[in-house]
């Protein structure tokens, strides 16, 4: 496994886990009343926009690498 594609992977499990935590605040809020922050609505979708462009630009490294070979 190379390290594009381990970066990958860890791209894809940050985005996971900021959906996960996105879903939990909400039903924080829905089932048990608990008020978080506004910020905290906002930074979440953030982390995980981020960790979509990240995992998108080693995708594309991945397929190069496949293409290429790594670069050395």
């Amino acid at each position: 496994m190379t390290k594009n594609q381990k970066r990958k992977y860890f791209a894809l499990l940050m985005m996971i886990l900021g959906t996960a935590i996105l879903i939990a605040l909400a039903l924080c809020r829905v089932l048990y009343g608990i008020k978080f922050s506004t910020l905290q609505y906002i930074i979440v979708p953030i982390i995980i926009g981020f960790f979509l462009v990240v995992y998108r630009n080693f995708s594309q490294a991945v397929k190069e690498d496949e293409k290429y070979g790594p670069i050395k």
